[in-house]
């Protein structure tokens, strides 16, 4: 079940195991997947606005 105000994403395992990759080699900048994700997409969203 999805918490409220949230909802879920389907990723390829090919770009979840680049993620998991990512956030083990960022030194605790990102704990989890699901937070590099969150940032990548604001920072997406960010430079369509501009």
């Amino acid at each position: 079940m999805v918490r409220k105000g949230y909802r879920n994403l389907s990723v390829p395992d090919a770009l979840i195991k680049e993620l998991e990759a990512f956030v083990e080699k960022s030194n605790g900048r990102y704990v989890s997947v699901a937070e590099a994700a969150r940032e990548a997409i604001r920072e997406f969203l960010e430079k369509e606005k501009k």
